[in-house]
């Protein structure tokens, strides 16, 4: 046998006992609707007692028994012979109609379902513009949970009722949906931040009683009150020159807003102004300052700014005791002369020269001679350089140099003794002036000593 065949066979069979299907109807109120119960004609010869039942929201009985209706706006097809059974409804009415139907067969006797046949009948009805709460205009704390519940009530059948957050095309899939006896509502649970402040949503409403393509709407402007954001200026660090004047600047974006900060250096406290201003920088002022701000929200919003404070190269030379700032060392050792700098920012460049010697330069902060002579004595310079950048708004550049000397003595024995002009020349009656000197010259320095040679043929 076809397997078509036989399965159409059994489903025949099986209805000859029972079939139980499922239809759903639309009406409007005031109109006529029809539920058609069709059974096997085979089944009235088993003299079955034929009803309908209703079951609605205030109860459920008996609409008809047989060929009797039990409702004036009931009437019947009642056709057993040919499997028809159908409930026809004029004037349909929410009330009294929006519910479950079901067309039962039962064997008498046994009271055995031989036919049932159900309807769920929606007299459609729109629902109403939805509502909001707490309200349309809530007010939110940042990072605390909000609860926006949107309901309609009155829509037949339960409306479907979505959130959107405006720019967004897809609704939000996390709003929680739930349906009572006063109507259909969605929850939409919020945790909002600084960026949803004056952000939009929009609640919509639907059901099958509305043209397609138009929706109830109820639109939500949140107002969410946020902790301090704390922001550093006009740089951060912030490059002063010594001397200079400071302006440590606080911004701070807070909802409600601040009227004061609190300015705060190692804990200890300084001002309240948002523009903390500090006249005559010293290097004693450099440093990371805190600047602290508070709405009552019950976090605070804070920032660090640190002042570098910018001065030239102090330099100086490690030349020994004394005020001449002088080194002495015997002819033919070595040594070593250190330069301390101390700049901010730290030197671009640190060298020594030799006065008078436009050729010596020596890079680095230690001055090196091996093996001095008497031509190495003289007037060494240690030079240092930087570039200060205090913030402006040119954002010019400063080349600063700051400098120290030490002059290098060389123990040494005084070169032959010379006299000029060596051959001099001198006028009766007038003066003349001889020098001694020595090259090299020595140190320390010499003791010279005249005498003046007799001749002894020559009597005087």
């Amino acid at each position: 046998m076809d397997l078509r065949i036989f399965l159409y066979v059994v489903c025949v069979s099986a209805c000859l006992v029972s079939c139980r299907t499922q239809d759903a109807k639309d009406t409007r109120e005031g109109e006529d609707v029809s539920l058609e119960c069709r059974f096997a004609p085979q089944l009235a010869s088993q003299g079955p007692t034929y009803y309908w039942q209703r079951t609605n929201k205030k109860n459920h009985d008996n609409v008809a028994i047989s060929g009797t209706p039990l409702d004036t706006n009931y009437r019947l097809d009642f056709r057993p012979e040919q499997g028809r059974y159908d409930l026809l409804i004029s004037n349909a009415s929410y009330e009294r109609d929006n519910g479950e139907f079901a067309c039962r067969l039962k064997a008498s006797g046994s009271g055995k379902d031989l036919h049932t046949q159900s309807f769920t009948v929606t007299v459609l009805t729109p629902p109403s513009p939805p509502t909001v709460s707490p309200s349309l205009t809530p007010t939110a704390t940042e990072g605390k949970p909000l609860e926006l519940v949107c309901s309609s009530t009155g829509g037949s059948p339960d409306p479907i009722i979505k959130w959107y957050r405006e720019g967004v095309r897809e609704p939000i899939e996390s709003a929680i949906r739930s349906i009572t006896d006063q109507g259909a509502a969605s929850k939409l649970v919020l945790k909002p931040s600084k960026e949803d402040d004056g952000a939009v949503y929009k609640c919509t409403v639907w059901n099958r009683a509305m043209a397609a393509g138009t929706k109830l709407e109820a639109l939500v402007n949140l107002n969410v009150n946020y902790f301090p954001r704390v922001e550093i200026g006009p740089e951060n660090p912030l490059r002063v020159e010594r001397d200079g004047t400071a302006t440590l600047q606080c911004n701070v974006d807070a909802k409600p807003r601040v009227t004061s900060v609190r300015w705060t250096r190692d804990k200890r406290f300084i001002a309240i102004a948002f523009n903390h201003q500090i006249n005559r920088v010293t290097l004693q002022d450099a440093g990371k300052y805190t600047c602290t701000a508070d709405n009552g929200l019950g976090q605070t919003g804070e920032a660090e700014i640190y002042l570098d404070v910018q001065y030239p190269p102090q330099v100086s030379v490690e030349a020994g005791p004394g005020l001449a700032r002088q080194r002495e060392v015997e002819e033919g050792e070595s040594l070593s002369i250190k330069c301390n700098v101390s700049a901010n920012p730290l030197p671009i460049t640190v060298e020594w020269t030799r006065e008078g010697r436009p050729d010596f330069r020596q890079n680095g902060d230690v001055l090196k001679l091996h093996r001095v002579s008497a031509d190495s004595a003289g007037k060494y310079t240690c030079r240092a350089v930087n570039i200060l950048n205090p913030y402006s708004l040119t954002r010019q550049r400063i080349n600063k140099v700051g400098n120290a000397s030490v002059t290098l003595l060389v123990r040494h024995k005084p070169g032959q003794a010379q006299i000029t002009p060596d051959r001099p020349i001198a006028t009766e009656g007038s003066g003349v002036t001889l020098t001694c000197s020595s090259v090299p010259p020595g140190w320390p320095v010499p003791q010279y000593r005249w005498w003046r040679e007799v001749d002894d043929s020559n009597p005087s």
